[in-house]
């Protein structure tokens, strides 16, 4: 097999590399929007619980103005404030979770544009390799020298699959 076979081959082998980094970008940059979208979510449900939590106290305190309270109205108020307060905790716990997921999102989008990145260039050097080999006999060794080393670091990148 002549060199220019080989180079070839291996340019179609870093072109499917390429397709599965650029498919993972597609999958984490949904995945992210998700998450953008779930805590978009997540925070309206929080202001919307205070907006009808203070309304809601509002007119219960409203409602005794002038009146004269039980100690069994006071406990009802209590209780209606200690329920808000720990649906409120819950709701912001829910915030939090979901924007360290968007957070969390976004930096796997970072990392697979960055591996994309890396993909394309490897099948760039390689097209451009091609092109010097089969103009210029004199190259190929040169080049044959480059993709070596090239080829050890694009097998051990940092790509991490998830």
């Amino acid at each position: 097999m002549r060199e220019a076979e080989i180079i070839a081959r291996l340019r179609d082998l870093r072109r499917l590399r390429e397709q599965r980094a650029r498919e993972t970008v597609i999958r984490r940059s949904a995945a992210a929007v998700d998450a953008e979208i779930a805590m978009r979510e997540a925070s309206e449900a929080t202001a919307l619980h205070l907006q009808q939590a203070a309304s809601e106290e509002t007119a219960k305190l409203g409602s005794l103005v002038g009146q004269q309270v039980d100690v069994n109205s006071i406990h009802q108020l209590q209780g209606l404030f200690h329920q808000r307060a720990d649906e409120l905790a819950r709701l912001r716990e829910a915030e939090d979770n979901a924007a360290a997921s968007a957070r969390r999102r976004e930096r796997d989008l970072a990392d697979a544009r960055t591996e994309h990145r890396t993909r394309t260039r490897a099948v760039s050097k390689l097209d451009l390799v091609l092109e010097k080999l089969s103009s210029d006999p004199v190259y190929g060794k040169t080049a044959r020298e480059e993709l070596g080393e090239e080829e050890s670091t694009a097998e051990h990148g940092t790509f991490n699959k998830k």
